[in-house]
Formats: C-alpha cells, sequence, structure tokens
C-alpha cells in the first residue's frame, strides 16, 4: 500500500510541475512570438496563439487543475505519513509534501519554463488542450463566478 501511496504521490508532483510550466510556458510568450507562432508555427504553434487568445480561461483551466493535483497530493502524503508514522505522521506530511511541491512541483518547472517558453508550450500544449476540453464545464462555472465578483469590486475588466 505505501509504495502504490508513493507512486502516487510522485504522479502527483509530476502533474503539478506539467501544469506550473504549462502557465509559465505560455505566459512567458511575448505578442510578437504569438504572432509569429500563428503564422508560421504549425498546427501547435496556431494551436498555442488560439488558446491565448483567451488567456482567462486558459488560467483559470491550469489554476482548477493545479490546485485539484496539490490537494490530492497533500491527502496522499497525510495518509502514506500515516501509514508510516500514526498520528506524527501528519506534520511530517506538511513539511514534506510542502518542500516538494514548491521545489518540483513550481521552482524547477517554471524556472525551466521561463527559460525556454516557446519549446515548453509547444510540448505541453497538446496535453493541456485535453485537460481544458475535460474540464470545461467546471472551469465555465469558476470563469463565470469569478468574473461576477470581479466585476462587482469593480477591479477588473472581465472577458
Amino acid at each position: 500500500m505505501s509504495f502504490l501511496l508513493v507512486v502516487l504521490l510522485g504522479i502527483l508532483l509530476f502533474l503539478s510541475a506539467f501544469f506550473s510550466a504549462s502557465e509559465t510556458s505560455l505566459f512567458s510568450i511575448r505578442g510578437a512570438e504569438l504572432s509569429a507562432l500563428a503564422d508560421s508555427g504549425g498546427r501547435t504553434g496556431r494551436r498555442i496563439a488560439r488558446s491565448m487568445e483567451r488567456p482567462g480561461r486558459v488560467l483559470t483551466a491550469i489554476i482548477v487543475g493545479n490546485t485539484l493535483v496539490n490537494v490530492a497530493s497533500a491527502a496522499v502524503a497525510t495518509s502514506l505519513f500515516g501509514i508510516l508514522m500514526g498520528p506524527r505522521g501528519l506534520g511530517v506530511a506538511i513539511v514534506v509534501d510542502s518542500v516538494l511541491v514548491v521545489i518540483f512541483g513550481e521552482i524547477v518547472p517554471k524556472t525551466i519554463a521561463v527559460s525556454f517558453p516557446v519549446t515548453i508550450a509547444k510540448i505541453l500544449i497538446g496535453p493541456l488542450s485535453v485537460f481544458r476540453g475535460f474540464v470545461r464545464p467546471v472551469t465555465h462555472g469558476v470563469s463565470s463566478f469569478s468574473n461576477f465578483v470581479l466585476s462587482s469590486l469593480a477591479l477588473v475588466r472581465t472577458e
């Protein structure tokens, strides 16, 4: 059982890295680069450019995905360390999972993505587009509610 939880934790950290790198790579591509991708970047380049026409929708899907996998990671880590250490495992799980998520789910993937945004975006846009298709109803609801809150506060013009 512990081995399966370790494997699941690794998968969740990989998914966290995927969402973090997707966000950073896509939002690091400048306007001129997006235009060039749309014009001569082939099918993948057009997909990137088309996705970034509605950045709020892309960002919402990424945030929903990253939040889900990071919450799941915390739950799995808590279960794993609870099995291994009993009641003391909760504190250990919080520290270990936080360190793993910050380093492997955030800092490392974002640093790589900001260094090579177009290359990383080309690699990740396909799987991200599939994910966006699956969660479209959820992200639509989240976006609508977020836009309502933002417009009510008159802070930001929404899509």
